[in-house]
């Protein structure tokens, strides 16, 4: 739970510094008029809880690896959706930014699970390598 909390943090403190960011950009177009501070902080905050739960999902031990990875990114699915309900249309002015915007995160995350299978097969076949290193022969 300790570590739950911390990716929580984490995400958050990134999360807020983008929606920051973002604010600072609209606050530029002197049409556009942001929603209500409390609808932005709330969203926010269900963006960073996704993410962070699923970062936790996708590390976690237990269960199967694929199901794992596959709930995780089933988690983090809804946040282009929640950004275009947070910023309506400065973000997303046509919907398929939207689409766009899942097609990237798909690219990316997929990016992510190869680099981490690689990862793996690496240590795995070192400590392949170790364990048949420490084998006594027994001719």
């Amino acid at each position: 739970m300790k570590k739950l909390f911390l990716r929580f943090a984490i995400v958050f403190t990134l999360t807020n510094f983008i929606s920051f960011f973002i604010g600072l950009i609209a606050l530029r177009f002197e049409q556009f008029e942001l929603s209500h501070p409390p609808i932005i902080f709330l969203g926010t905050v269900i963006i960073s809880t996704l993410i962070s739960l699923s970062i936790s999902i996708y590390k976690s031990t237990w269960g199967n690896g694929i199901f794992n990875v596959i709930l995780a990114y089933f988690l983090t699915a809804p946040v282009p959706f929640i950004l275009q309900f947070m910023y309506r249309n400065l973000l997303f002015r046509f919907i398929r930014g939207i689409y766009i915007l899942l097609g990237i995160y798909v690219f990316f995350y997929t990016l992510f699970i190869l680099y981490h299978h690689v990862k793996n097969k690496q240590s795995q076949t070192d400590l392949n390598a170790l364990i048949h290193k420490k084998k006594p022969n027994k001719d």
